[in-house]
C-alpha cells in the first residue's frame, strides 16, 4: 500500500513539475521601468494640439521559456483624434527568457480635443495572448505648476516678507502708541 501512494505521489509530483517548468511569460512596461497590467489605460493628462508625445514600449520575457510574439499593432478602430506612430517596432520573433525588445510611440493629438487608442501585442503567452495598452489624454493646455497661484508668480516668499515688515511696523506702533 505505501509503495502505491509513493507511486501516486511521485505522478502527481511529475505532472505538476512540468505544468510548472517552462512557461513563456509576457511583461509590458511603459514607460521603462513601469509595468502594465493588460487592458490598462495610460492616461497622459491635458494635451493640446500640435503637443508631440513619446513613450517606450518594452516587451520583456519574465517567463523560463521562450516567448513567442507577433509585431506589435494599433487595433483597428482605436485611432480618436490622434495621429501615432511607431518607430523601432520589432517584428515577430521569439524572447528567449529574461530578454526584452522596445519600441517608441510617438503621439501627435490632431485637435484640441480628448484622444484614446490602443496597441496590441500578441503571443504565446497563455495567460496574456493578446496584451492590450491603452493611451489616452484629455483637450485643454497643460497646466504649469503654479497655474493654480493667482497673486503672483513665483513661490510667494516676497509676500511673506512683506507681511513680516507690515507686521513688525504694526507691533513697533503699538508699542510706541503705549509709551505715550
Amino acid at each position: 500500500m505505501k509503495l502505491f501512494q509513493y507511486a501516486a505521489m511521485a505522478t502527481l509530483i511529475c505532472v505538476f513539475s512540468s505544468v510548472l517548468a517552462a512557461q513563456a511569460d509576457i511583461e509590458v512596461l511603459s514607460p521603462t521601468g513601469t509595468a502594465r497590467t493588460n487592458g490598462e489605460t495610460i492616461n497622459h493628462g491635458k494635451t493640446s494640439n500640435g503637443t508631440l508625445i513619446n513613450y517606450t514600449v518594452r516587451i520583456q520575457n519574465v517567463g523560463n521559456a521562450d516567448l513567442d510574439l507577433l509585431a506589435p499593432v494599433v487595433a483597428g478602430g482605436g485611432y480618436k483624434s490622434v495621429q501615432v506612430n511607431m518607430s523601432n517596432v520589432p517584428g515577430a520573433q521569439t524572447l528567449t527568457p529574461t530578454n526584452f525588445v522596445e519600441f517608441d510611440v510617438d503621439i501627435n493629438p490632431d485637435k484640441d480635443s480628448n484622444w484614446s487608442f490602443q496597441i496590441t501585442i500578441t503571443s504565446d503567452d497563455s495567460a496574456d495572448p493578446s496584451f492590450v495598452l491603452k493611451f489616452k489624454g484629455t483637450e485643454g493646455k497643460p497646466e504649469d505648476d503654479d497655474d493654480d497661484c493667482s497673486t503672483s508668480e513665483g513661490s510667494g516668499t516676497s509676500m511673506l516678507i512683506l507681511l513680516g515688515i507690515l507686521s513688525a511696523g504694526v507691533v513697533a506702533t503699538r508699542l510706541r502708541n503705549s509709551r505715550a
